[in-house]
């Protein structure tokens, strides 16, 4: 079953808002303010000029969970153990 995709927020802006400011707000992030610009170009022409009493469309945004480099590899590598971890250690102990 599909899940619906979310809903898009509003935000009117305030004076000393920036679209930087907006998306830290909604986002966490700061340098999402391209998705906010894109989302409202049929209002805005340039990111630097927004005005107060602006509504502006905030799409939804998730960030993407992050795979480790290893984890995508096709040959199933993953990066031997230093030397020094406890499981070589002890080997060594018991070889003595």
């Amino acid at each position: 079953m599909e899940q619906p995709e979310p809903e898009a927020a509003f935000s009117t802006l305030q004076g000393g808002d920036t679209l930087s400011k907006i998306a830290g707000k909604h986002y966490g992030n700061a340098s999402k303010y391209p998705l906010i610009f894109k989302a409202n170009q049929p209002i805005l022409k340039d990111p630097d000029k927004i005005y107060p009493a602006q509504k502006l469309r905030i799409p939804p945004w998730s960030p993407k969970p992050k795979t480790p480099w290893f984890a995508s590899d096709s040959l199933g590598y993953r990066p031997r153990p230093r030397e020094d971890t406890p499981h070589k250690l002890s080997r060594l102990n018991q070889s003595t």
